[in-house]
């Protein structure tokens, strides 16, 4: 990406998300899947960058998400009909999934930590934790 970046000149600073956490914590679906935030780092556009599609014949034209930056930068509110990003979907890698697993497990387990998984001596159930 180091090399590409610097072979197109790229202008703008660019995100190579290797554990996935930063896709993961915007809920990202496909690529490309566009985030816009205001100065208050408040997300306030999420979406495609517009009409054109592979085989549509739609011009790529920027025009979704130049409007949403056009309003934000005129401090203008932004529509709420915002559409979807649509391209590929994101290959989760799998330590991925298992690290949401594990986060979500250890969450369900402080909730029920002195719950119902005490050890009892009145049940046959045994503690976990």
């Amino acid at each position: 990406m180091r090399a590409l970046a610097i072979e197109k000149g790229f202008s703008f600073p660019y995100l190579y998300d290797e554990n996935q956490l930063v896709a993961k914590a915007y809920a990202a679906a496909c690529t490309p899947d566009f985030y816009l935030l205001n100065s208050k780092k408040t997300m306030v556009y999420r979406g495609r960058h517009d009409a054109s599609r592979p085989g549509n014949k739609t011009p790529i034209s920027g025009e979704d998400l130049q409007e949403a930056i056009d309003l934000i930068l005129k401090k203008h509110p932004i529509s709420k009909k915002q559409y979807p990003s649509i391209g590929c979907n994101i290959k989760w890698k799998l330590e991925m999934n298992l690290l949401t697993f594990l986060f979500k497990f250890n969450q369900l387990n402080h909730k029920l930590k002195g719950g119902i998984w005490r050890n009892n001596s009145s049940s046959s159930c045994s503690s976990i934790g």
